[in-house]
């Protein structure tokens, strides 16, 4: 393992301990676990250097999709849980969370239209007819609109390795928009789509993550150090706030 920042702090035990399955909050806090380190890893892939070549944009493109499905799957689970969890808290550490566990969903709402977008069209399959079920041909549309796109494709005539049509198929995201059909209109959808994405997952990560803290604390597995605040921010006083052990 790398070495870890000094504020890190780490804690052994197993996953029952950490997510006892007599307790009815550890399935549902399991899938967010999961989703949790799929969604900082694909947000931390984004971002494309000066000299990026098309493998490094096929792969951000590749990133874009997933996030698409991995935040929306996770307000998914909040939405659910949210409400039950919120309108009786159980203790003070969820008691202060629930402002935060119902802005969340604020904020995923609010940019909702860009991410469905994306996630019913080319999310986790290609599925251009999603973005626009108003017009048939989505696909044939944008081939149309994007004549003169140029790329390169590698093709082993003896085995599958080295395969590649990543120049070309790195332009997924514009079945997702096929009413972009000039380079204006294409950087519009990457920007709404770029301020959908970087104010909604870090809203999602730290709800998860304090949501696993009260969890873990409640069941005597992870003790903040001295200092350090529970994590649940406080909008009146503009802070962290540490509260009592659930």
């Amino acid at each position: 393992m790398a070495d870890t920042p000094p504020e890190t702090h780490e804690y052994k035990g197993k996953l029952v301990e950490f997510l006892p399955p007599d307790d009815p909050d550890s399935p549902w806090l399991l899938r967010l676990m999961v989703i949790r380190d799929d969604l900082d890893f694909e947000v931390r892939n984004l971002g494309l250097k000066e000299d990026a070549g098309s493998e490094d944009a096929w792969r951000t493109t590749y990133f874009l999709r997933r996030i698409s499905v991995t935040l929306l799957e996770a307000a998914n689970i909040l939405k659910c849980e949210i409400g039950k969890a919120t309108k009786r808290p159980k203790d003070e550490a969820m008691k202060k969370l629930a402002p935060a566990l119902r802005g969340v969903l604020d904020v995923v709402e609010a940019h909702e239209d860009e991410l469905e977008r994306l996630r019913n069209s080319i999310g986790a399959h290609v599925r251009p007819q999603n973005a626009d079920k108003a017009s048939p041909g989505v696909e044939k549309r944008v081939l149309e609109q994007l004549p003169n796109m140029a790329g390169t494709i590698r093709m082993n005539h003896s085995s599958l390795a080295n395969v590649s049509y990543r120049e070309l198929s790195g332009n997924s995201l514009l079945f997702a928009w096929p009413d972009a059909d000039d380079d204006e209109k294409i950087i519009a959808k990457h920007e709404a789509l770029q301020k959908a994405i970087f104010a909604a997952a870090p809203e999602v990560l730290n709800v998860i993550d304090s949501l696993l803290l009260r969890h873990f604390w409640k069941h005597g597995m992870i003790e903040p150090p001295e200092g350090y605040d529970f994590g649940v921010f406080n909008e009146k006083k503009q802070r962290y706030e540490r509260v009592e052990k659930p």
